[in-house]
């Protein structure tokens, strides 16, 4: 998981004095993104049926996108992304919250049910953007991250 400093560094830029730290981990190898693409399909679909009360039928897709906190900090989320789910919620039991920990947010076509759209947020370090849709036709034109397939 080690990353080669300087050249994080020259990928930055001048946007590298932005961060708290250089100290820089490696997500990007094979077993990791796969268990995070994997965890993020399984959370898109959870979310999904959470929001719309509707289970994403065999040939469905969830297109996903990963976010680090590096992302945020030196502004390379796409602008109105956040906004637009506002501050979340999270998970609870009785008196115990886990928002430190755990945060996500959805947005849906009610009229439809058939798509939604989802962020969470883990400790403030990523996240992940989930688009959902029964119609993998209904996902956005262009998108330059990979759809899964149900």
């Amino acid at each position: 998981m080690h990353v080669d400093q300087v050249a994080a560094l020259q990928r930055l830029g001048n946007k590298a004095n932005m961060l708290p730290t250089w100290n820089f981990i490696n997500l990007s190898g094979p077993i990791c993104t796969n268990a995070l693409d994997t965890f993020g399909v399984k959370l898109g679909l959870s979310l999904h049926y959470e929001a719309t009360t509707r289970i994403v039928p065999k040939g469905g897709a969830v297109l996903l996108n990963h976010y680090s906190n590096i992302d945020a900090l030196t502004g390379d989320i796409p602008d109105g992304l956040l906004p637009a789910f506002g501050n979340g919620v999270t998970l609870t039991q009785g008196k115990k919250e886990v928002s430190k920990q755990f945060r996500y947010s959805s947005r849906w076509a009610e009229d439809v049910g058939t798509v939604s759209m989802h962020f969470a947020v883990f400790r403030e370090s990523f996240g992940i953007m989930m688009i959902v849709a029964h119609d993998p036709a209904d996902l956005p034109e262009g998108s330059q991250v990979e759809a899964f397939y149900v």
